[in-house]
């Protein structure tokens, strides 16, 4: 449930207005565009907790933990804390690998999804460096 719910919310930053003008419509970043756009994420643990208030649930806690890590890569290179390994929460982990499948599988308005054959070849090229790869492992065997 708290991997379900934070997948729902999880780049609800990226409605910030800054944010949405600084990525709207854009095939590459520039490294100011990029430093706005990995923003989104404490943007929208800003967003999250204007609306939890500062009395969270630990549920609503967990799924700020979730929100908060989706873009942190397993070794350590992500954002916005630049945590590693089993340091980034397991729902963090998940959330990166179905995040990171989405990400390459559907179209975009710069290019078409991908084939899942070959998502899952970046996927296994990716294991260990951006995502954590037993869950990888997992998630390959879930999808196929």
């Amino acid at each position: 449930e708290i991997i379900g719910l934070a997948a729902g919310i999880h780049d609800i930053g990226k409605t910030e207005k800054k944010i949405s003008k600084a990525i709207a419509g854009t095939r590459k970043l520039s490294p100011r565009k990029r430093i706005r756009m990995e923003n989104h994420v404490p943007e929208g643990l800003k967003i999250i907790n204007n609306i939890w208030n500062s009395h969270q649930t630990p549920g609503q806690k967990m799924v700020s933990k979730v929100v908060g890590s989706h873009h942190e890569h397993y070794n350590g290179t992500g954002y916005p804390n630049r945590i590693r390994g089993s340091k980034i929460p397991i729902g963090g982990r998940i959330l990166a690998i179905a995040d990171f499948y989405c990400a390459l599988t559907e179209d975009r308005s710069y290019r078409k999804g991908m084939p899942k054959k070959k998502v899952i070849k970046i996927m296994q090229k990716e294991s260990g460096v951006r995502l954590d790869p037993k869950l990888v492992k997992e998630f390959i065997k879930f999808i196929e």
